[in-house]
C-alpha cells in the first residue's frame, strides 16, 4: 500500500503558485515526501535547455508561502535562486526589424583601361 500524505493536494496547489509567481514557462514538478517537508524536484525549461533542480522546504515554510504570509517573498527569492538561467526568451516579445527602405541597385565599378589601350591614346 502507497503512503498517501493528507496534506499532498495542498502541498501541490502551494508549489504550483510559487513556481507561477517566478514566471517559469514550462516545467514539471513533483514532491516527496519527508518526515518534515517535501523534497521539491524541477524539470524545467531554462535558456541553455531543459535542466532539474531539487531541493528540500518544510511543511511550515511552504505552507507559510502559500498564503499571502511576510515568508512568501524570502521563498520565492530562494527557489528563484535555484532556478536562475529558468527565463526563455519569450516568443511574444516584438524584436525591432529594420527599416526597409528602396533597394539600391548596384552599380558596376568602372572598368580599368588596360595599359595596351592607354598607351594608344
Amino acid at each position: 500500500m502507497a503512503f498517501v500524505d493528507p496534506d499532498a493536494s495542498r502541498a501541490i496547489a502551494a508549489t504550483r503558485g510559487l513556481l507561477r509567481d517566478i514566471g517559469l514557462d514550462s516545467y514539471l514538478f513533483e514532491l516527496q515526501p519527508t518526515k518534515t517537508g517535501w523534497i521539491v524536484c524541477i524539470r524545467y525549461l531554462s535558456i541553455t535547455g531543459w535542466q532539474t533542480s531539487r531541493f528540500a522546504i518544510s511543511r511550515t515554510r511552504l505552507f507559510g508561502a502559500s498564503a499571502h504570509a511576510p515568508i512568501r517573498p524570502g521563498v520565492l527569492e530562494e527557489w528563484s535562486d535555484w532556478l536562475a538561467d529558468r527565463r526563455r526568451p519569450s516568443r511574444h516579445v516584438l524584436r525591432p526589424v529594420p527599416p526597409a527602405g528602396p533597394k539600391r541597385k548596384k552599380t558596376p565599378a568602372p572598368q580599368e583601361q588596360s595599359s595596351a589601350a592607354a598607351d594608344a591614346e
